[in-house]
């Protein structure tokens, strides 16, 4: 587009209708088209704004601190070239684990809503009774991808409720609750996560690829959490992938700053 001073352009706000409506932002400069737009849900636009009342933490993996104990990530454009600048998280033998971590028990949970987005790829074999292992996308408390731990995340294996994408809201003083998304895991495939918590933790909800949310509303996390995209071997030593594209993280804050 042609140079334009930022005072003649419109100011768009965002009408989300959530909490998360408060991005007040200008466009300069149009979108990427073709195979980019099948990310669909970074800011390919250029935007100058603020957010007047958030916080806001984004990471798109063109490159990455090695923070697994024992898996292998590397990063790769050649892994999915419509899904530029991705790493790719390799597990092989029992207990191997790798991913992408934030500050351990970084997020606070309460006193806001939160909303958690990734996109992620699971490899091109699926986990199975011989080669068994367990993605792990969201916010555990402990940020590895070890089973049944409190916090609130997705997580995938193929003797975990069929097979399909599951809400985990697990609270260390009263229990774990958990919510099918009816969402099949396929390999090779690419898939946008979001996940939701209530200002008051009085319920938080997932949605996969677009699907219609899934809410619970008992045994809502209520301590600090980590953000985190693993994933951990269980049987098995031959390689299986986890490809991770983004993480974003948005905190409504109470009070505006």
């Amino acid at each position: 587009m042609a140079d334009q001073k930022l005072s003649q352009l419109a100011a768009r706000e965002a009408t989300v209708g959530d909490p998360f409506n408060d991005l007040l932002y200008y466009v300069v400069a149009e979108g990427a088209t073709g195979a980019d737009k099948q990310r669909k849900t970074t800011p390919f636009d250029l935007l100058i704004g603020c957010f007047r009342r958030m916080s806001f933490f984004f990471a798109d993996f063109h490159s990455f601190t090695d923070m697994n104990t024992f898996g292998r990530i590397e990063t790769s454009n050649q892994v999915d070239t419509s899904h530029q600048g991705v790493v790719e998280v390799r597990i092989t033998n029992v207990d191997d684990v790798g991913g992408v971590w934030g500050v351990y028990r970084g997020v606070n949970m309460g006193d806001g809503a939160l909303r958690f987005v990734a996109c992620v790829k699971i490899g091109d074999d699926l986990s199975t009774p011989t080669d068994r292992y367990q993605a792990l996308v969201g916010m555990p408390m402990e940020g590895d991808a070890q089973a049944d731990q409190a916090g609130i995340y997705l997580r995938y294996s193929d003797d975990v409720n069929g097979g399909k994408w599951q809400l985990v809201t697990g609270n260390v003083n009263s229990g774990t609750t958990v919510v099918d998304t009816g969402v099949l895991v396929e390999a090779a495939t690419w898939y946008r996560i979001q996940i939701d918590v209530a200002a008051d933790l009085s319920s938080c909800s997932a949605s996969v690829n677009g699907s219609v949310p899934v809410a619970a509303t008992t045994n809502v996390h209520d301590r600090d959490a980590t953000l985190g995209i693993n994933a951990r071997k269980i049987t098995g030593t031959d390689e299986r992938r986890l490809i991770i594209d983004y993480l974003a993280f948005v905190k409504h804050l109470a009070t505006a700053r």
